[in-house]
């Protein structure tokens, strides 16, 4: 109870193996939270990213997406990269959790969480597209 887990995606590079010691490595943590999420019982999940949020065509945040919607994107070639994994990640979370409010937001306000948790704020992920909803 009253825990705020938090799962770095950086990590040094492992003893004895080839590379630069001092260099950090992406572990792409986004990877785990889903699961994580679901064995904390989790009221929230925040990703955070470098970005407002999922962005669509014209480069606005979109506020909330499901999983059809991520994949158009992604098939349209607005999705992608690192976002791709974070997105899908995030919709893994909102199945294994899915009493937590999901969302991806900017890690660069000067309290990422609280400016995360407002409710203009970052890409809220659904499960369902709500519009499909009857």
């Amino acid at each position: 109870g009253d825990m705020l887990p938090v799962v770095s995606t950086v990590a040094p590079l492992a003893q004895g193996a080839e590379g630069p010691a001092a260099h950090f490595y992406n572990i792409n943590a986004d990877q785990v939270v889903g699961p994580l999420a679901m064995a904390l019982q989790c009221d929230a999940v925040l990703l955070l990213s470098d970005v407002v949020g999922v962005k669509d065509g014209s480069g606005e945040r979109i506020p909330q997406i499901s999983l059809d919607r991520a994949k158009d994107l992604q098939r349209s070639g607005i999705l992608k990269g690192g976002m791709v994994t974070k997105v899908l990640a995030a919709i893994e979370c909102a199945r294994c959790a899915p009493k937590a409010q999901v969302k991806i937001a900017s890690a660069t306000a000067k309290d990422p969480i609280a400016h995360a948790l407002q409710r203009d704020q970052g890409t809220e992920v659904v499960v369902m597209d709500p519009e499909a909803v009857p």
